[in-house]
């Protein structure tokens, strides 16, 4: 059920899922498991557990967990290990993000009111990265603290095909049409990231979009 707001957004999912079984016949038995930050805590729940309870299912509905003043010994917050756990275990390589402007909700951001206007896919990799050094990492005497950035040629390629795949399917953007794909990353500091735009740019050429600093490309509150 997770944790703080946790489990006031799965109570209105779980309502969700109940109306698309209601009006559409979805067959969906969803099972509800109390597993957060603070019952992994308190020994309710240990990873093993947790991953072993993920496997039986199709799909898992999780919502957000976490409590800063719950750390594991070496710092780090003892719900980032269910979280990531279920990313690296389960191969869940694809954080899709939709963002959409919906009929009814007034934007905050000046001249996009249409409900139109604002319709874009982010597509994060979920299981690389310096994420990977989750449960590795090392600290060196209270001196040295060290996490390695895993970028791989199999998951640049997979999370690349991904986007694109899914740029596929869309109407395209809201002002034009037209399909794109925006990578983003520092490739002009690191040369992880300058080896994961390489292998990128041998995706659809005719989708991409000029790679610049992605807040530059995205639109600002009015003031």
């Amino acid at each position: 059920m997770g944790d703080g707001i946790g489990p006031e957004i799965m109570n209105a999912a779980i309502k969700i899922i109940n109306k698309l079984h209601e009006n559409f016949g979805l067959n969906i038995n969803p099972v509800e498991y109390d597993i957060g930050a603070v019952t992994l805590d308190n020994g309710k729940w240990d990873l093993d557990h947790i991953l072993d309870e993920a496997r039986k299912y199709k799909a898992i509905l999780k919502a957000p967990m976490g409590d800063p003043k719950l750390r594991n010994t070496g710092g780090t917050e003892k719900a980032l290990d269910v979280i990531l756990s279920l990313r690296f275990d389960l191969d869940l390589y694809a954080n899709v993000r939709p963002v959409r402007l919906l009929p009814g909700v007034e934007s905050p951001l000046k001249s996009y009111n249409n409900p139109d206007s604002i319709n874009y896919t982010i597509i994060r990799e979920n299981s690389e990265g310096l994420y990977s050094s989750h449960f590795g990492g090392l600290v060196l005497r209270d001196e040295l603290a060290i996490d390695n950035q895993t970028i791989t040629r199999k998951g640049t390629e997979r999370i690349s095909r991904f986007a694109f795949e899914l740029a596929k399917k869309t109407k395209g953007s809201p002002k034009d049409g037209k399909k794109s794909v925006v990578c983003v990353d520092k490739s002009n500091v690191l040369r992880s990231f300058a080896f994961f735009r390489k292998i990128f740019l041998r995706f659809h050429p005719d989708m991409m979009k000029s790679l610049r600093n992605i807040c530059m490309q995205m639109p600002w509150p009015s003031t």
